[in-house]
């Protein structure tokens, strides 16, 4: 199956985000530097964040697998019904594996055909870096915390990631999404775990004082090529520098 044959159903695969940008001005109190963040929408009104992204880590595993059956399959629905069918995320409960399948589907389907071509035919680590990929173009709160905060932290130099970076994310969001305020400490406390867990497998966080050390992942040629292609503003989440993306290198040309 080549790559233009990945066929997105309409209504599921809208991404959240098109051309444009916004500003937003961090918390001038703290050592953060004001940018222009690489949104991928100009919203009147912001999105509202979605906790789905906890029903799941990045388990690239089980996003190839379910690649591997939508490559056979004739559409996302009939992918769906067979791998809930063979219970092919071997998950212990009917509606554990109705919750999972939904949201890798959903992270799967954002995802631009050679993209999801990629998944049968590269690395471990590659594959990994498209799990984390289709994650944040999912999740808005996902890109926003790796582009915005994490990488205000690389900026200048501080790559001990603390409670403290947690918590005043949450603050500095709620002027733009009042819904945290709604979320109970128990989802908030899972949606804290996934998030960790997920910048691990990434390799955007390694073992260290606090809750860990931010690194800047090594990025393939390959992926940083269809990313590029994509649209280079998610290389933000992968904690590259805003000049770096807006430099097309020559080998992307």
């Amino acid at each position: 199956m080549g790559d233009s044959d990945f066929t997105h159903a309409e209504e599921e695969t809208g991404s959240p985000f098109d051309a444009g940008c916004r500003t937003r001005f961090l918390n001038p109190e703290m050592p953060r530097i004001n940018r222009r963040i690489w949104h991928g929408s100009f919203f009147d009104e912001p999105m509202s964040y979605s906790v789905g992204f906890t029903a799941a880590s990045l388990r690239p595993e089980l996003l190839r697998a379910i690649v591997e059956i939508r490559v056979e399959e004739p559409s996302w629905e009939a992918t769906k019904t067979r791998v809930l069918a063979e219970n092919v995320l071997q998950s212990r409960s009917p509606n554990s594996a109705i919750r999972i399948e939904r949201e890798l589907r959903q992270r799967l389907q954002k995802l631009s055909d050679r993209q999801l071509a990629h998944f049968q035919r590269s690395t471990r680590d590659i594959q990994t870096q498209l799990a984390w990929l289709a994650a944040i173009k999912n999740s808005s709160f996902l890109f926003e915390f790796a582009s915005e905060d994490l990488r205000s932290k690389m900026e200048v130099h501080d790559t001990v990631l603390r409670e403290s970076d947690w918590e005043r994310f949450l603050d500095e969001q709620k002027t733009h999404h009042p819904e945290i305020a709604e979320f109970s400490s128990t989802t908030l406390g899972k949606m804290k775990r996934v998030v960790l867990a997920m910048l691990r497998e990434v390799g955007i966080l390694q073992s260290g004082p606090a809750l860990g050390v931010l690194h800047r992942p090594v990025l393939s040629p390959d992926f940083e090529k269809i990313t590029r292609e994509d649209n280079p503003k998610w290389l933000a989440a992968f904690l590259v520098t805003d000049a770096e993306i807006r430099h097309s290198l020559p080998r992307f040309s």
